[in-house]
């Protein structure tokens, strides 16, 4: 890798303490380039859990528990 990956424990604290929610599920569903992430070589989860299941639905669950646990390891 030529970049450090992201400390995802650390993603609050580099934005003022609060989790910025909208903009990570931006980033899972693909929405939003991460330039550390370079060209599209990084999975787009969203496109990943949406082709898990013909559910809808059911990626969004799933897309909502990665947001969430991405949220719950947080550094306190």
């Amino acid at each position: 890798m030529k970049t450090v990956p992201t400390d995802l424990t650390q993603i609050s604290r580099k934005n003022g303490g609060k989790f910025p929610e909208d903009r990570i599920l931006r980033v899972l569903r693909g929405e939003e380039a991460v330039t550390a992430h370079g060209p599209q070589d990084m999975p787009v989860w969203g496109t990943v859990l949406n082709n898990m299941t013909p559910n809808p639905e059911l990626a969004q669950v799933r897309m909502h528990a990665l947001l969430t646990f991405i949220e719950d390891m947080q550094a306190k």
